[in-house]
């Protein structure tokens, strides 16, 4: 992964109190991971509701791949 993709993804968490927060769901809802930090320490992650179940389902199954089309 290039280090300007993930830098991108990198948001201050007062970006959510400065009014973006709608952009930034907008990222997300279009496929984007955002990882949103606070003293520049990671607090958070964001991801769409379907990353969010793909990953439940992996636990659910034990660790075993899960078809992202299921």
């Amino acid at each position: 992964m290039h280090l300007s993709k993930v830098l991108k993804q990198l948001i201050p968490i007062t970006q959510f109190n400065k009014g973006k927060a709608s952009q930034l769901f907008s990222r997300v809802k279009d496929g984007e991971t955002l990882v949103v930090m606070k003293n520049n320490v990671a607090v958070a992650v964001v991801i769409s509701p379907e990353e969010y179940s793909i990953i439940e389902r992996y636990k659910l199954d034990g660790g075993n791949e899960v078809n992202k089309h299921d």
